[in-house]
């Protein structure tokens, strides 16, 4: 039979999901193959042809109760699976061992204050994952707890753990935190939507295109699929380093590395999934992953084809709260690559003059007048610190904004061009200098939560309101001086540029060299 025949047949969405249907069906390792397998290019065609029925579990109505019902699945046992919970966690242990005791894991004050003021969620799931050799969940049509048996990974952050029941079903977990996102049934072509923290037309059009991406990919790769499914997967991998963003990098990835080391021994690691953003290399601030086998994934965003054979089921970890142990680990790997004549010039720089380091920003969230702010500031400040030296930080498209600040400082203030260095010199300077004023961004992880220093953050009005959570996220942290959201303008955007007064960034400076460095400050 040729598939394309049935598209100009009037019953062609008919046919169409039929035959998806029944592709979908040799998912089920108690049901048929289909007759004949589906040439790739015709997959998108026919899961257009077949839409998905979505049903929101935050807000059910009466027809989606039906739905549910009809699938035979139960309300409860969903809600039961939705939930990110150390208690449920704990509880599904319990059960799935036949009774034994497992004490949920405990928080302390910060981070219980992190859940409640960011986005965070509970994700004891990953460290199940390490535990039982699979993620845990209450069986949505049965009640009883079942373990999954494989995953699979859908793009740069997003995975489909894979459960067999009276049908194949998945759980998509993922985002930034790696919470749970969706239940997906794919031969009854039903998705289930969680209860997400921040909602959205987008979003939600987002998830139920990631569970199409999913069928798409496992059709595509049936026959590998099959030999795949017919073997238990052996534990879990690591996967990491497959999208840019600095901060979420080290606060759940590195960190998240370093609790499953803590936990249950570098052992219970059988796979590195790594993709190509590694500002730090995990196996150089772990030196004893060095064993472990490695999968390079070039393209973060197709990570299907590279992984899905590995014997193994991976997830992204997810760390809580960056611990001093993962900050000197951090350091000592730095150090490791860090050249001599970098290390010398750093420190007499820092042992001569008083430094501040300046993060400009060009290509989004900017200030706009950090030209002739940032001037006006600086100057200003050498009338009470006569040493006084910047350290200029930030991205090559900088490059120009730093030489129009260069020309217009006072000659009496030494100035050090960092800008386009390597993120590991960059830390170096971080932990040497004595103050910074940042931008909430890459800039300011560098300086609050990978060192320990005092300093200024501005940004636009989205980004501010991380002052209520950011000092909380690492150990020991010095709590950044946050610019006051009331006292800046922008354009109400995410990553729009923002304005605000100069003359409150030097009060902010001024009054921490007071305190931290009083003796290096003298009298306007």
């Amino acid at each position: 039979m040729d598939i394309s025949e049935t598209r100009s047949d009037g019953n062609a969405a008919v046919a169409a999901k039929d035959v998806l249907l029944g592709e979908i069906a040799a998912f089920h390792p108690h049901r048929p193959s289909f007759a004949f397998p589906l040439p790739h290019e015709i997959i998108p065609t026919l899961l257009i042809g077949a839409p998905p029925t979505v049903v929101h579990l935050s807000r059910l109505s009466d027809g989606d109760r039906h739905i549910l019902k009809k699938a035979g699945l139960s309300e409860q046992f969903v809600h039961d699976l939705s939930t990110d919970s150390n208690l449920r966690e704990a509880a599904l242990r319990s059960e799935y061992t036949g009774g034994v005791q497992f004490a949920p894991r405990s928080y302390n004050e910060c981070e219980e204050a992190l859940f409640r003021k960011s986005f965070v969620r509970d994700a004891s799931y990953v460290d199940t994952i390490f535990s039982f050799g699979g993620m845990l969940v209450r069986d949505p049509f049965t009640g009883t707890v079942v373990k999954s048996s494989h995953s699979f990974l859908i793009d740069d952050y997003h995975v489909a753990f894979r459960f067999e029941s009276v049908e194949a079903f998945y759980v998509m977990v993922g985002q930034t935190y790696g919470h749970r996102i969706a239940l997906l049934v794919p031969r009854l072509r039903l998705v289930v939507v969680f209860q997400q923290a921040q909602e959205s037309p987008a979003l939600l059009a987002w998830i139920v295109k990631c569970s199409d991406r999913l069928i798409e990919l496992l059709l595509q790769e049936r026959e590998g699929l099959s030999a795949v499914l017919s073997r238990p997967s052996l534990g879990g991998a690591v996967q990491i380093g497959f999208r840019q963003n600095l901060g979420h990098y080290v606060w759940q990835e590195l960190q998240g590395i370093a609790d499953l080391l803590s936990a249950h021994g570098v052992e219970a690691i059988g796979q590195l999934i790594l993709g190509p953003y590694r500002p730090f290399d995990p196996r150089e601030v772990f030196p004893e992953l060095s064993d472990t086998p490695v999968t390079e994934v070039k393209d973060s965003r197709q990570p299907f084809a590279a992984t899905f054979r590995l014997p193994y089921q991976p997830v992204r970890p997810v760390g809580l709260r960056i611990g001093r142990e993962l900050r000197r680990r951090i350091q000592l790997a730095v150090d490791r690559n860090i050249s001599n004549d970098v290390r010398q010039s750093v420190e007499e720089l820092t042992r001569s003059r008083f430094c501040i380091w300046v993060n400009l920003r060009h290509h989004n969230k900017a200030w706009k007048q950090q030209v002739p702010g940032t001037i006006d500031v600086m100057n200003r400040l050498h009338r009470i610190i006569p040493d006084l030296a910047i350290v200029f930080d930030g991205f090559s498209d900088t490059k120009a904004i730093c030489s129009e600040i260069v020309n217009g400082l006072n000659p009496g203030i030494e100035v050090r061009d960092t800008i386009g260095c390597s993120l590991e010199e960059s830390l170096v300077w971080a932990r040497s200098v004595h103050l910074y004023s940042s931008v909430v961004g890459s800039g300011l992880i560098i300086n609050s939560w990978l060192s320990r220093k005092p300093g200024v953050a501005h940004a636009n009005v989205a980004h501010l309101r991380q002052a209520s959570f950011w000092s909380l996220v690492a150990e020991d942290a010095i709590a950044p001086e946050f610019l006051s959201p009331e006292a800046v303008t922008d354009d109400e955007t995410m990553y729009g540029s923002y304005d605000f007064d100069a003359a409150l960034l030097l009060e902010s400076l001024t009054s921490l060299a007071r305190r931290f460095y009083p003796e290096r400050v003298g009298d306007a």
